[in-house]
């Protein structure tokens, strides 16, 4: 929970800068978030890559191992398009790219916020942002009442 919350609270204080126009205009209007991610991708591979542990497990997973994740990938693309249905000013398509996102902040809103404009890459990256604060939240009435696979479903 605390991560999040340091996580959340850069968030905060990125916005409070760019409304307050404390950053300089080169870094604001430049486009180094990309660099960012890229750099971000790049240390993520480098984790896992010198893991022999994780790749070790990565290639032992049975078919069975595949269910879940495919399960939530499905499940999240479903609740994603239901929420468009209901939003008129967002198509189900565009609701399918931020469902897509599945939790990865990072990656989808900026991309989505290259391809699609501003608006849509904040909704990504907020919801993103919820669903992840949500599930730290829920966590034990996750497991609770719908199994120890739950809090990694929703996050």
């Amino acid at each position: 929970m605390k991560n999040s919350l340091i996580l959340l609270g850069f968030f905060v204080l990125g916005i409070g800068a760019g409304r307050l126009e404390l950053i300089p205009g080169f870094l604001a209007r430049g486009n180094f978030e990309l660099y960012v991610l890229y750099a971000l991708i790049f240390f993520v591979g480098i984790g896992v890559g010198s893991d022999t542990r994780a790749l070790r497990n990565i290639l032992r997973l049975h078919v069975l191992g595949l269910v879940v994740p495919l399960a939530v990938a499905c499940g999240s693309l479903a609740g994603a398009a239901v929420m468009a249905l209901g939003l008129a000013e967002i198509s189900v398509r565009d609701g399918l790219a931020v469902g897509a996102g599945f939790g990865y902040y990072s990656l989808s809103s900026i991309l989505i916020t290259q391809i699609k404009g501003e608006m849509l890459g904040v909704i990504a990256l907020l919801s993103n942002i919820f669903r992840e604060v949500l599930t730290i939240l829920l966590v034990p009435l996750l497991a609770r009442f719908f199994g120890k696979l739950a809090p990694i479903a929703s996050g």
